[in-house]
């Protein structure tokens, strides 16, 4: 749960705060690779993600999702690995090669 960042350096930039809730900085840079996790859902600067069935094994947590942006709809499903508590893998099952680390920001 919460906002996550390629670098920590662009968190502020990316993300504010308005109380409990974390938001996107307007306008938003659509190829910013961010997004925030929480109530259910996956928001990224594009889209946002319903999650509709999650399972965890070890470290690892895989989503299956349901998505929309501004080009329509597609079902996702994504691996999530949790390298520590500010840190984390995301990545699709069985395809590291796209693996892409976050960190947490602190906002």
């Amino acid at each position: 749960v919460g906002a996550w960042s390629q670098s920590a350096a662009d968190c502020a930039a990316t993300f504010k705060r308005n109380g409990r809730e974390i938001r996107f900085r307007e306008p938003r840079d659509e190829l910013k690779s961010a997004f925030i996790i929480g109530n259910g859902e996956i928001t990224t600067t594009a889209g946002r993600c319903k999650i509709l069935k999650a399972s965890r094994k070890s470290d690892k947590s895989t989503l299956k999702m349901s998505c929309n942006n501004a080009v329509g709809f597609y079902d996702r499903a994504v691996q999530l690995t949790m390298q520590d508590e500010n840190t984390l893998t995301y990545g699709f099952p069985d395809n590291s090669t796209l693996d892409v680390v976050f960190t947490k920001c602190r906002l």
